[in-house]
């Protein structure tokens, strides 16, 4: 059993290409420092902290009714560092949204599919996972921009 697909394995080399590339450049390497600093204050660590107390609760009940086991945690971590963390990010405006969670329900079930439809249908080689990624990200963000912008 491989550790990481094709799709990992680029999603690595481009993640360490671009560290590599932005730790060669000052600015970038104090940002980085400052946002690393900021992203593990103590206000926020407590949150984490809960977060993962709840997380590995879950898990732990869910292995005792037979629903999950180690052969998930490579899932498990991909999900709580993209749908639980943007949920985690996105509760401050329960309060603003009077339809949020139906709203957030929906979004994530969303994000679930098309997560599992690209994970989960077809591994291409590790070239073709190398050149795609690069590709699919930037039209993710092109739609991401201009959904907030009206004149595109």
């Amino acid at each position: 059993m491989d550790l990481l697909n094709n799709r990992e394995t680029a999603a690595l080399a481009w993640a360490l290409i671009l560290l590599t590339w932005a730790l060669t450049r000052a600015e970038l390497r104090e940002s980085f420092a400052n946002v690393i600093k900021h992203a593990f204050a103590d206000s926020l660590v407590k949150i984490y902290a809960a977060m993962l107390v709840y997380v590995t609760g879950m898990l732990v009940l869910l292995s005792i009714v037979g629903l999950w086991d180690v052969g998930q945690l490579k899932a498990t971590i991909v999900w709580i560092f993209s749908i639980t963390l943007i949920s985690l990010f996105r509760a401050e405006s329960i309060h603003d949204d009077p339809g949020y969670f139906k709203k957030s329900v929906r979004d994530n079930i969303n994000l679930i599919v098309v997560l599992e439809f690209l994970v989960g249908f077809y591994s291409f080689s590790f070239f073709s996972e190398f050149i795609l990624l690069p590709v699919v990200t930037f039209l993710g963000m092109a739609k991401v921009y201009s959904e907030g912008k009206p004149e595109y």
